[in-house]
Order: structure tokens, then sequence, then C-alpha cells
């Protein structure tokens, strides 16, 4: 008798040990598939900030040769109202 509880108890126990195995494996799938959309929506949001960050890369390479341009133009300029100056003050000693 006192084994045949002991056999009835094991069953038990082996029956709450398998469906709360069964539960923990669910909420294991579960977790995963969260993890996974959280992990699609990351990989989404890194891609976006890479192509801002390779337009904004852009936009400063084009606003860093304007100002080249502009510094070249000035020099020039600087250069020719020099020699204006110069010029006018030769023919006012002259």
């Amino acid at each position: 008798m006192f084994f045949f509880h002991q056999v009835i108890n094991l069953r038990r126990e082996r029956e709450e040990m398998l469906s709360r195995q069964q539960q923990e494996s669910t909420t294991d799938a579960a977790h995963v598939r969260a993890v996974q959309r959280e992990n699609v929506q990351l990989n989404l949001k890194v891609k976006s900030l890479l192509a801002e960050l390779d337009e904004i890369r852009s936009q400063r390479e084009h606003v860093g040769m304007q100002a080249d341009n502009v510094t070249r133009l000035q020099v020039k300029q600087l250069a020719e109202l020099s020699a204006a100056v110069k010029a006018l003050e030769v023919s006012d000693y002259a």
C-alpha cells in the first residue's frame, strides 16, 4: 500500500513537472518572439539612422566645399583690390 501511494505521488509530480515545463516553454517562445520583433525594429532604426548620418555627412562635405570656394573667391578679390589700391597709390605719386 505504501509503495502504491508513492507511485501515485510520483506520477502526480511527473505530470505537474511536465505541465510546468510546457507552460515555461510557451512563455519562453512568446518571449523569443517579442525579442525578435524588438530586434527587427531596432535594426530598422539603425538602418534609418545610418542613412541619416550619410545624408548629414554629404551635406557637411557640400558646405565645406562651398566654404572653400568662397574663401578662394575672397582671396582672389582681396588680391585684386590690393593690386588696384597699389596701382592708385602709384598713380597718385607719379
